[in-house]
């Protein structure tokens, strides 16, 4: 145990360097600490606990070894080490179990490997082993190495002939077993045994019988301690004399029904990469595939009381995935399918029949997948079952919600499906097939397009009736007929009834009712372009009634918004022309509303123009009514406006401004145009920072501009667009004005999408800063206004996400590294009516920053006290936050 003891001093003292320290040296000792952690966890005479624990501390730093520029030997450590340990020690198949932990944690730290290029070397040496694993390991880990092998295999396409196929043959024996195992799929089993410790049982009798993760209790009597019996059963009458452990025993891979459900998605991906040197063994999958859709549980068992719907319903959702993959690979391997045709419509009509009526996602799986074959040369094999679809039973289920769901997607697809083979119909079967469409033409509960198509559908359906020349082909005209008539002749009523709804009591007439239809001379495609032509003339006057009804209005309206000087009347004017917009949805009429005023604006003539408050609140309303009336030209005419208001107010105030000011009152009105527009663009928003920072500097009244106010509001709203223009210019963040207006946009209470946006994509430009700085700081003893400015933004950032703060473990230690830094350490020791003030708030920052880190690293805690002891002694200051509370 001595060696144990070395490793944990060791890996403790080390990682409180930093993790991505610039020199060699740093380097080399990360290497040498991630190297005695991974050794560690598969050096067997270590504790479980320890190996446990190096390996939940290699997981956690995985994504930040990326960034490494040696990444790649730390790549070959861990394939070299770790994937050797599984494929050395044997599979569990019983939790909890610190083995079983130990590989599955293995395993999703391959899985969190960050996908760089630097991987892509490995991947055959990773994927290799990991084929074989996958046939052996237990049901939770084969899910997570699958998920793996498509990743990798996904974004790296490598060529693994060999692995691949042996891998089919896996998938080959697993879809066999499953036929000739199917009495031991669907029942819950029950387990007895007399035993003392779960150590007694022997467990692969269990695991054989298994296809998915079961419960297993241990009950031991107390009173007779030679008797103790085992079950699987979810409850137990148990007493005080009884005593119970638990454990979970993992199925097979090669048994398991979930991870069944995922091969086909993964066949499917290797399918596209290996299709011309595996196409015989994808081809082999087929009739295989085909004989496994037609399995299913007898009535016997889902009458039995231990019948698991659950592992049925895992075991539909295999089959339904099967069928999308033949539907996937159908026009590549038609013959095979053509060999086994009788399997694929009973399996099709299977899987209907047996899906649960509440599963509507399950069933929507499977009539997708069917669609594929009843609209492909396929379709001919459902003739002789016809009838069987036009049981909607069948199709959609007894349950509402399927039926209501799927209803459009069901009548869609076997539209299709009867449209392409009515030739091939019976007199019968087009009857049931007209019946069953007439009815769906009156359903107002299916959207208007399925509806169309229906009435299309019937009249090639007519077409079909008439060639058949029965004694019932005239009567099932006629009732074709008479379905179009009648609805042709109940449009208007609809029309009608929603226009005067709409309308709010409008007197205006309605459309004159269809004159009857002459059987003898009226075509049925003359019926359905005579209901366009009804559906596009009830539009066109319904429109008319609208703008006939409400023209008044609008021109009252109108009036008062840009004419009358009253914040009331035109607040009142605002929100009834809105209104009126909102009950038409007429986006055309707001656009010409709004842009016949903006033309008679003259912009270019600022004398002219006149500018006021009213004028401004009217193209403040008017930029809700129509935002896209808004374009950059003109946004940057409405910038030129508050310019020379700008100039205005600069010539007549000298500091202290008058708020009732009428040329300052325009200028934020405009200003708060701009900043609720939903789009803006580079150019609006650099030139109208740069000009608000120059008027507030001039009038020095920064830290109580209203202006900025709304210019803070509309960079809040163009995350990137804002944030650019700081980093564009490299003084701008050095520039106080600047750098201030950085930190009040971060701190707002509304710029939660800004701090993101900087969490997101500005770390790499902290880092830099500080790292380019460290060396200055040391050497100058200055400390430059850029790292105040970027340890204020931290702790901003630290403050409104503490968790994401502990992650940062490069930023934490570079600012360890500055704490350390003789300039530091130097204004430590100097006396407080000396004391820089703005570089003590950034001592108070590092150590807040600190503080909140370690919070979550308590096993760091030794060093922040240490550092907190000092800073306490020699600086008389007020406590950072995190100490006050």
């Amino acid at each position: 145990m001595a060696n144990n003891v070395v490793v944990e001093t060791h890996y403790t003292q080390n990682m409180n360097r930093s993790l991505a320290a610039d020199s060699e040296t740093y380097q080399q000792c990360n290497y040498q600490t991630f190297q005695m952690l991974v050794l560690s966890v598969v050096d067997p005479l270590n504790t479980d606990e320890v190996r446990l624990k190096h390996l939940h501390n290699i997981a956690e730093n995985i994504e930040i070894l990326s960034t490494v520029p040696n990444y790649a030997i730390y790549i070959d450590l861990l394939v070299k080490n770790l994937l050797r340990s599984l494929i050395e020690t044997d599979t569990v198949f019983i939790i909890p179990s610190n083995a079983q932990t130990i590989r599955k944690q293995i395993i999703e730290i391959f899985h969190r490997l960050p996908i760089t290029e630097a991987l892509r070397g490995f991947v055959k040496d990773i994927l290799s082993p990991m084929f074989k694993l996958l046939t052996k390991e237990n049901e939770e880990n084969a899910l997570l190495l699958l998920r793996i092998i498509v990743e990798y295999m996904k974004q790296f396409r490598p060529q693994m002939i060999m692995e691949v196929r042996e891998f089919l043959q896996f998938v080959h024996n697993v879809y066999r077993q499953k036929a000739s195992a199917l009495d031991q799929i669907f029942l819950t089993k029950t387990f007895s045994h007399p035993t003392l410790t779960i150590n007694e049982i022997d467990l692969s009798a269990i695991i054989e019988q298994i296809c998915t993760s079961v419960k297993l209790i241990v009950k031991k009597i107390q009173n007779f301690p030679v008797q103790s019996s085992i079950t699987t059963d979810e409850t137990t009458n148990s007493t005080s004399h009884i005593a119970s452990d638990t454990f979970t025993i993992l199925s097979r891979a090669s048994h398991s029904v979930k991870l069944l459900a995922e091969f086909p998605v993964a066949i499917v991906l290797l399918y596209q990469l290996c299709r011309q040197s595996l196409q015989a063994e994808f081809g082999e999958l087929v009739p295989l595939f085909l004989r496994y859709l037609t399995l299913q549980p007898s009535k016997e068992q889902k009458n039995d009381p231990k019948f698991n719907m659950e592992i049925y319903i895992e075991f539909l959702t295999t089959q339904a995935k099967t069928l999308s993959f033949l539907a996937f690979v159908g026009k590549t391997y038609q013959e095979q399918l053509a060999l086994n045709s009788d399997l694929l419509v009973i399996a099709i009509f299977q899987l209907l029949d047996g899906c649960p009526p509440e599963n509507v996602q399950l069933r929507k799986d499977i009539i997708v997948a069917a669609r594929h074959f009843v609209s492909s040369d396929f379709r001919t094999l459902f003739i002789p079952h016809v009838k069987r679809f036009f049981d909607e039973n069948l199709l959609l289920s007894s349950g509402y919600t399927a039926r209501e769901t799927l209803k459009p997607l069901a009548y869609n697809t076997f539209g299709e499906f009867f449209n392409h083979i009515r030739a091939n119909l019976s007199i019968e079967d087009l009857q049931n097939v007209l019946y069953m469409y007439s009815k769906m033409i009156h359903d107002a509960s299916l959207p208007p397009t399925i509806q169309v198509t229906s009435l299309k559908f019937l009249t090639n359906i007519a077409e079909s009736i008439r060639q058949k020349g029965s004694e019932k082909s005239r009567d099932l005209l006629i009732h074709v007929v008479e379905t179009l008539v009648f609805k042709c002749k109940s449009l208007p009523k609809q029309c009608t009834h929603l226009s005067t709804t709409s309308n709010e009591k409008s007197n205006s007439s309605t459309i004159s009712a269809v004159n009857e239809v002459d059987v003898t001379t009226s075509t049925l495609n003359e019926l359905v372009q005579n209901m366009n032509d009804i559906t596009n003339r009830e539009k066109e006057l319904q429109r008319q009634q609208v703008l006939i009804h409400y023209d008044g209005y609008i021109q009252l309206f109108y009036k008062i918004l840009t004419t009358i000087q009253s914040n009331e009347l035109q607040l009142i004017a605002y929100e009834s022309i809105e209104k009126i917009f909102n009950g038409h949805q007429n986006e055309q009429l707001r656009l010409r509303f709004v842009d016949l005023y903006i033309q008679k604006i003259p912009f270019h003539d600022y004398e002219k123009l006149n500018l006021t408050p009213q004028i401004a609140q009217t193209l403040f309303y008017l930029s809700k009514l129509s935002p896209n009336s808004f374009d950059e030209r003109l946004c940057e005419q409405i910038l030129n406006l508050i310019r020379r208001l700008m100039q205005n107010i600069a010539q007549a105030f000298r500091s202290i401004i008058d708020t009732q000011n009428q040329f300052y009152k325009t200028c934020l009105i405009l200003l708060d145009l701009l900043a609720t527009l939903p789009s803006s663009s580079k150019k609006i928003i650099e030139s109208l920072t740069i000009l608000i920072l120059k008027f507030d500097k001039h009038l020095m009244i920064e830290s109580s501009s209203s202006c900025r106010k709304y210019l803070i509001e509309l960079l809040i709203r163009h995350p990137q667009l804002s944030l650019d223009q700081f980093i564009n210019d490299e003084n701008r963040l050095q520039d106080l004005q600047w750098s201030r207006l950085f930190l009040d946009l971060l701190k707002s209470s509304s710029s939660s999408n800004i701090q993101t946006f900087v969490r997101t994509n500005w770390l790499d430009r902290f880092r830099q800063i500080l790292s380019d700085h460290i060396v200055f700081i040391e050497t100058t003893q200055n400390i430059p206004s850029i790292i105040c400015i970027t340890i204020r933004s931290l702790s901003i950032l630290a403050r409104t996400d503490q968790l994401w703060w502990s992650r940062q473990h490069e930023l934490v230690s570079l600012l360890l590294r500055l704490w350390r830094s003789n300039t530091f350490q130097q204004h430590s020791f100097l006396s407080s009516e000396h004391f820089d003030s703005f570089c003590t708030k950034e001592l108070n920052n590092v150590l807040n920053l600190c503080l909140i880190y370690y919070q979550y690293q308590p096993e760091r805690i030794r060093l922040l006290l240490e550092l907190t002891r000092i800073y306490s002694i020699v600086v008389h200051y007020d406590p950072p936050e995190i100490l006050a509370d």
